[in-house]
């Protein structure tokens, strides 16, 4: 069955942990220094943010690098450390030394970073070090760190396993397995389990026979992967992905097939009733089919809700959700499996060797279906007990910013290579819980406190990307000393900083402060119909009359108090045509 809290772990055991359930993590020493790491079969690097520790470097180098992730980007310089991973100790191993980020979860929940166990193809370490030493060089020097640790210990068979735990919904630790070299006792039989060979040189990417729901295969469009067979579609194993993306219609069939579920306009969520599991979800590889377990299907999550009857309350949101990456940016799949799946199986990835292409295995984990509906009857009451009361699918959906799914983690906690997961839970955002060091202190949809109810001064160092988004479109666009015109910023999230940049963002608050004379809502005013972000709320942005009457509903009488201290801002780009405004960007910088 579904595995909530510790258990006994085969002694070999890496271990890999969650309290979660929307990111995985392992521990590892480099250079010395012990390290949290998200486990994300998604990426390659190896990605560490010291925040001023030392490490006991091997070598280091000048040479910068940037890691683009789906969600979020982080950049630093190619260093070398021995790593430690469990009994394994991989000789001067290559990684990423971040000195910049954005919506990367350095320093939250513990987490100092990633460690990637996909190829060595996509890798910017390997592609950095290829630059200034050649290929062949930068293969050895860089080799990421299952390949590298493999290469070091050739009579070690070329493979991992994972089993991702399933946490208790309510903050207690599960543990998993993460397993070098060899099976797990309880799970030997993952080595008779079909060979789902790989189809991309860049991602674990496995052929998808077919995705059931309710018994009948759901009817893919035509992969876009190369040699995949007419009928099926090609699927990343992700590990770093919490909330797994899939084509919209097929979210649309899993989860218009559930009894009183509604979908929210606002959010692109659809929201389910909790207690219900009342679709059969499964996936077919080689032939073997894998069941969702029904606790996987939806997550709690609780907020504020201003509509009929207020207060804070608890709704369920599908965990497959709509997959929106650019495909001219990520190739190699159709869609990605990531832990609302993986929790369901045991798998073992195999790296092959110079007759065999990479393969996965994978055996399931799920119960039969009578004892997975029991398990989920009773986890979810469980959990539903110490959450705010639920509220109906109905009366939640379509809300606006009202709606408590307004809350809600983004629909992806990585990517094939993958930033750092979501750490959200019920309320918190994509970026995770604020730390002391944040310029992002409050927690979306924080309700007005008694020392801001009558002048908006409720940001308490919260900083909407509004304002930031200068400063990191900036930095985005002429990193390495050339303009990157398609970068893009979204709003609809909080923007973790670290202290320099922070010093930066206090002269542009300055800036913004001098010319709050041309930044009024007055309809006589230019810019009075553009859009206004509320820093209050998860995601709020409206014309400025109207964020007028917003204001009101947090209790604020004085919208250019508002102004002046920042509970609101004017969007950084132009409503009709995504142009950023010059009030906007053209502040000073600073740096």
């Amino acid at each position: 069955g579904v595995k909530f809290v510790d258990g006994p772990l085969s002694p070999d055991n890496v271990g890999v942990s969650t309290t979660t359930n929307l990111e995985y993590s392992t521990d590892v020493v480099l250079g010395g220094l012990n390290l949290t790491l998200i486990l994300d079969t998604g990426s390659s690097d190896l990605l560490v943010v010291r925040q001023g520790r030392d490490i006991n470097l091997v070598n280091t180098t000048d040479i910068a690098v940037n890691e683009t992730f789906g969600i979020g980007s982080a950049a630093g310089i190619v260093a070398f450390a021995d790593l430690q991973i469990g009994d394994f100790t991989v000789q001067s191993q290559a990684f990423v030394d971040v000195t910049q980020s954005k919506d990367f979860n350095e320093g939250q929940d513990g987490l100092d970073g990633i460690i990637g166990m996909s190829f060595n193809a996509p890798s910017a370490v390997i592609n950095g070090l290829s630059k200034e030493f050649g290929p062949d060089a930068a293969t050895q020097l860089g080799n990421t760190p299952l390949p590298a640790l493999f290469s070091q210990q050739p009579d070690l068979p070329d493979s991992f396993d994972v089993l991702l735990g399933h946490a208790d919904e309510l903050g207690d630790v599960a543990q998993g397995t993460f397993l070098i070299g060899g099976h797990d006792d309880s799970f030997q039989a993952v080595a008779g389990a079909p060979q789902l060979t790989s189809v991309s040189t860049d991602h674990w990417s496995v052929v998808l026979d077919a995705m059931n729901i309710n018994g009948k295969p759901f009817p893919f469009n035509a992969s876009r992967v190369q040699g995949v067979p007419a009928g099926k579609v090609a699927a990343v194993l992700d590990t770093g992905f919490s909330l797994p993306p899939i084509p919209s219609p097929a979210v649309d069939a899993i989860y218009s097939s559930i009894e009183g579920a509604v979908f929210d306009k606002t959010t692109s969520f659809w929201i389910v009733p909790c207690n219900s599991s009342g679709v059969s979800l499964s996936f077919v590889f080689g032939d073997q089919e894998y069941f969702i377990h029904p606790l996987d299907l939806t997550l709690p999550i609780s907020g504020p809700f201003n509509g009929p009857g207020g207060g804070n309350v608890t709704i369920c949101i599908n965990t497959f959700q709509y997959l929106t990456l650019d495909p001219a940016e990520f190739v190699g799949f159709d869609l990605i499996l990531g832990d609302a799946f993986l929790r369901n199986v045991y798998a073992s990835f195999n790296y092959g060797d110079e007759n065999t292409a990479p393969f996965v295995q994978m055996v399931t984990t799920t119960p039969d279906t009578n004892t997975a509906l029991q398990e989920f009857q009773q986890q979810r009451a469980k959990t539903l007990a110490g959450l705010p009361p639920t509220i109906d699918p109905a009366a939640a959906a379509n809300q606006g910013d009202q709606s408590p799914a307004a809350g809600a983690p983004p629909g992806a906690s990585g990517t094939p290579g993958s930033s750092v997961s979501a750490s959200a839970t019920s309320a918190t955002s994509s970026a995770g819980p604020a730390s002391s060091e944040s310029a992002t202190q409050t927690a979306q949809n924080a309700p007005p406190t008694a020392s801001n109810s009558k002048n908006g001064a409720g940001r308490v160092e919260a900083m909407w990307t509004c304002v930031y988004a200068a400063y990191v479109l900036y930095k985005i666009r002429h990193a390495n000393g050339y303009a990157d015109k398609t970068a893009k910023l979204r709003h609809n999230e909080w923007v973790h900083i670290g202290p320099e940049d922070m010093v930066v963002v206090r002269d542009l608050e300055a800036v913004s402060s001098a010319h709050n004379h041309i930044l009024m809502m007055d309809k006589d005013d230019p810019y009075h119909m553009q859009l206004w972000v509320c820093s209050l709320c998860a995601d709020c942005d409206l014309p400025g009359p109207i964020m007028k009457d917003h204001l009101e509903l947090h209790g604020l009488e004085n919208p250019d108090e508002c102004i002046k201290n920042g509970t609101v801002y004017l969007h950084p780009y132009d409503r009709s045509t995504t142009r950023p405004l010059k009030a906007a960007v053209e502040l000073p910088l600073g740096s």
